[in-house]
């Protein structure tokens, strides 16, 4: 059961501020695309980092990435979609100045953490926020819950890619050749009973 959707600036687009004299950029802003699923946001806080999609260590995010982290914080509430803009770190603003939206999309990943969210004159943080237990395994252990947050947050009747594959090779066969499709489920009876 989710409150709050946050979307990465992959969704949406880069804000720039321009020098008036020189036309070069003077800041970069940050969107997020932010999304009540109940209720209105009051107030919310969080942190984001952003990592190179190609590594030079091919670590990816790791502990001292915390140290790198934005942290944002909006005050106004908000009770349908909208973007909020946050001004970049010198930093991101370096890797952002002269970029694209799609090529930032293309190029970095973003990992966003809601560290406290206010809705309905409740504040919740990360030890009482309803967040799905696939949910939570994925963000430990990455794409091996896909499938899983699938199901559990959006599609209860979700099949994986294979058991789809699986069953449709299952009906083509039992429709064009009977006898094999029989043969098939004898050996696989036969199998699971051993």
């Amino acid at each position: 059961m989710g409150t709050l959707l946050l979307k990465t600036p992959g969704g949406n687009r880069l804000d720039k501020e321009y020098y008036s004299y020189s036309g070069d950029v003077r800041s970069v802003n940050v969107g997020f695309k932010i999304t009540p699923l109940k209720g209105t946001v009051q107030q919310l806080i969080f942190t984001y980092e952003v990592k190179a999609k190609i590594h030079s260590d091919d670590t990816g995010f790791n502990i001292y990435d915390r140290l790198n982290r934005n942290r944002c914080r909006a005050s106004s509430p908000i009770s349908s979609p909208r973007t909020l803009y946050w001004e970049a770190d010198y930093s991101d603003e370096k890797q952002f100045k002269y970029a694209t939206t799609e090529e930032i999309k293309r190029d970095y990943d973003f990992r966003i953490e809601v560290q406290e969210v206010r809705i309905d004159g409740k504040n919740l943080n990360d030890d009482n926020l309803p967040i799905p237990e696939s949910v939570e395994m994925y963000l430990k252990y990455g794409d091996l819950y896909d499938d899983d947050v699938i199901r559990e947050v959006i599609d209860p009747n979700y099949t994986t890619l294979w058991n789809y594959a699986d069953m449709k090779f299952k009906e083509e066969l039992n429709k064009h050749y009977p006898v094999v499709h029989s043969m098939f489920e004898a050996y696989y009876e036969y199998e699971s009973n051993l």
